[in-house]
């Protein structure tokens, strides 16, 4: 128990610099496909909402499927995934609005947020190239 704590913390540390990165995608993904930029905080509170959102949905559903004895194979990730990236578009489309015409469709945050998801993973692929190389 005293273990959750700081594991907590840490989330949510990981969580705040995860979504800060996350908004900036996000609103470089809404410029590059809508032709607009959100202001960042709105990027921001979107990104780490979603993140937190998912976070959550992940502690409940690991448990339970251990407390059923069900092992998560390859398929239910994809699930899972799918259900992450629907769930982060959903944020996306309520917070994220058009400064002309409002809120921006379901459609366009799964492509904003495919985008952003992308991009990360492009940064995330380098980093971890670099950092390879500087350790070999």
């Amino acid at each position: 128990m005293e273990h959750v704590i700081p594991m907590l913390i840490g989330g949510l540390i990981g969580a705040t610099v995860g979504a800060l990165i996350g908004g900036f995608f996000i609103r470089l993904a809404t410029h590059l496909l809508l032709h607009f930029r959100p202001p960042f905080a709105t990027a921001f509170a979107a990104a780490l909402l979603a993140t937190l959102v998912n976070a959550a949905v992940g502690f409940i559903v690991g448990p339970a499927t251990d407390s059923m004895g069900v092992p998560l194979r390859w398929p239910a990730y994809i699930v899972l995934g799918l259900l992450g990236w629907v769930i982060y578009a959903a944020i996306v489309a309520k917070l994220i609005k058009h400064p002309d015409t409002g809120p921006i469709t379901f459609r366009d945050a799964l492509l904003i947020s495919l985008v952003a998801m992308l991009f990360g993973l492009i940064l995330g692929a380098t980093l971890a190239g670099m950092i390879h190389l500087a350790l070999r």
